[in-house]
């Protein structure tokens, strides 16, 4: 369902394998994984992201000693707290400054290269960089500390609001959860 606080489309099995064959023959369409889609995940976890490894289910049955390594946040949740609030919106400010200058620019200070690129996914509220660093088409800039402000604003106030409310252009966006 679009439009909900948490991503409801089913995890896609080519987005999490690169192929899957059984007695040779293609099996992705009988590949699904212990959790139907990102939400039921998250929710399952109960903590602030999640950074786990997910059993991958053939015809429903699980395969042996498979598992894919998935990771979920909050949109425009930039310190991996589980909110956004104003604390996010300083960090992609400071993240902004560092790279706007050519110093090098890091949401987790290199510690872990897959949080990074969560961090900067959760964090280019506008874009939704996936590669974990400003590229051409995505960049993290003063807009996304922005739109995480506008939206912290709304939830202080409890008004319901979505990113789309925020960013319209994300209902057109190519591989966004809000997406139409």
């Amino acid at each position: 369902m679009h439009g909900s606080l948490y991503d409801q489309d089913a995890f896609d099995p080519a987005d999490l394998l690169k192929s899957a064959t059984v007695n040779g023959e293609d099996a992705m369409a009988d590949i699904t994984f212990e959790y139907s889609d990102p939400a039921a995940m998250y929710k399952a976890v109960g903590k602030p992201y999640v950074a786990q490894e997910m059993k991958v289910l053939y015809k429903g049955e699980e395969v042996a000693d498979t598992t894919v390594t998935v990771y979920i946040g909050v949109k425009g949740d930039t310190n991996l707290n589980g909110e956004v609030t104003a604390d996010d919106a300083y960090e992609v400010l400071v993240y902004y400054a560092s790279a706007s200058v050519g110093k090098s620019a890091s949401f987790t200070d290199g510690k872990d290269a897959n949080l990074e690129t969560l961090a900067y996914f959760l964090s280019d509220v506008d874009t939704e960089g996936k590669e974990g660093k400003n590229t051409d088409d995505n960049i993290i800039d003063a807009n996304d500390a922005y739109y995480q402000l506008v939206y912290y604003a709304s939830v202080s106030v409890n008004k319901p609001i979505t990113w789309p409310d925020v960013i319209p252009s994300l209902k057109n966006l190519k591989g966004s959860i809000w997406a139409a």
